[in-house]
């Protein structure tokens, strides 16, 4: 299975730019000309790589390394310095900034590609060796929840002869809530090292109506919502086919709006649109009033730790598999600013007229 690979390219030159754009169609480019705008750029989106000038104004390549290994949302990223100086002295600094490779200028666009396959592969290793451990990790600490619910209430129905039926219904039910909370989480989990691992994962290739999607997930959303008090406004006006799974693609709309809803204050409405671009259909879920992004953005962060009423605990498993899911059908999701200084979740999906990578025929 194919995943839609994404590369930052960093450099003061637009010629470069346009050339080093150009000898990498196979990716999703994404372009800066200094080195804060490629930090602005990787604290919004997860590029799979950078490949950065070292000679630029304002903070050169060596600095815009460092604040990039410095941010834990960038730092398992794999970055290249390209330069015409060739001195040791030079290329060591570059490796002691952070940087996996220095590439001198001029350079073979070949070797470049080779250069740039061998990172990608051994970046998709090392995250599914990082994704084993952290599941492992995370599932020992998600699973003490639902198993203080499964233990106690089996215990009694075992031990108790006196239970009334009523009462007997009652722990079944938590018997049974609980355990479904660990077969999902099971399931999900196993999806997500799949999809990360490219194990041939098989998504149903149909034509997907992506508005109708939304509009069928979001009455599932607020009817969840409802005992919140939140409120979801949805403008969908989009008429966009994309190919792909249905069902995994409500999902992963569903584990959007889930986290987001659990980031806003009750009360505050949640804004859903669907827009038609020119070859894809947009898509953003943000709340209408202005919240931090901080904890949105380390759910995303599949098992970095974050801090929740004083208890540091494991990230989400959930966005990640969302981010999958999109990617895999040749899409992006990510956390970006709203106009209302606050943060939301945006994405996009490539329509029919462009190959998806990664979908089989059922």
């Amino acid at each position: 299975m194919n995943v839609t690979r994404t590369i930052l390219l960093v450099d003061d030159d637009p010629i470069n730019l346009t050339v080093l754009a150009g000898a990498l169609g196979t990716y999703e480019c994404l372009t800066a000309s200094t080195g804060e705008e490629a930090v602005e750029i990787c604290s919004q989106q997860t590029p799979d790589m950078v490949l950065l000038d070292i000679m630029m104004p304002g903070i050169d390549g060596y600095e815009t390394c460092r604040r990039l290994r410095a941010n834990p949302a960038s730092s398992g990223m794999k970055i290249i310095l390209i330069s015409a100086k060739s001195m040791v002295e030079e290329r060591m600094a570059g490796y002691e900034a952070g940087a996996d490779d220095y590439l001198i200028k001029p350079f073979d666009l070949d070797e470049l590609r080779a250069k740039i396959e061998v990172f990608l592969r051994l970046k998709t290793s090392e995250e599914v060796n990082d994704l084993k451990t952290g599941l492992l990790n995370l599932v020992a600490h998600e699973i003490r929840t639902p198993m203080t619910g499964i233990l106690p209430a089996a215990e009694i129905l075992l031990t108790e002869d006196e239970v009334s039926v009523e009462d007997r219904k009652l722990w079944a039910a938590m018997i049974l809530e609980n355990g479904t909370r660990l077969m999902t989480l099971a399931e999900r989990g196993l999806i997500l090292c799949q999809l990360r691992a490219e194990m041939g994962v098989s998504f149903k290739d149909h034509e997907v109506h992506f508005a109708e999607v939304a509009e069928t997930m979001l009455k599932d959303a607020v009817a969840n919502a409802a005992c919140k008090n939140i409120s979801i406004a949805s403008e969908n006006t989009s008429s966009a086919i994309v190919r792909g799974d249905q069902d995994m693609l409500a999902v992963a709309l569903c584990i959007v709006v889930e986290n987001v809803l659990e980031i806003c204050e009750p009360g505050h409405p949640l804004q859903i649109e669907v827009r038609d671009g020119a070859d894809r259909v947009e898509f953003s879920i943000s709340p209408e009033a202005v919240v931090e992004g901080r904890g949105l953005r380390e759910r995303f962060a599949v098992f970095a730790e974050r801090e929740t009423g004083g208890e540091v605990v494991g990230g989400t498993l959930d966005l990640a598999l969302a981010r999958e899911i999109v990617h895999t059908h040749g899409g992006r999701l990510e956390v970006e600013s709203t106009p209302t200084g606050g943060v939301g979740v945006v994405g996009w999906l490539p329509t029919c007229s462009a190959e998806v990578a990664g979908v089989s025929p059922d």
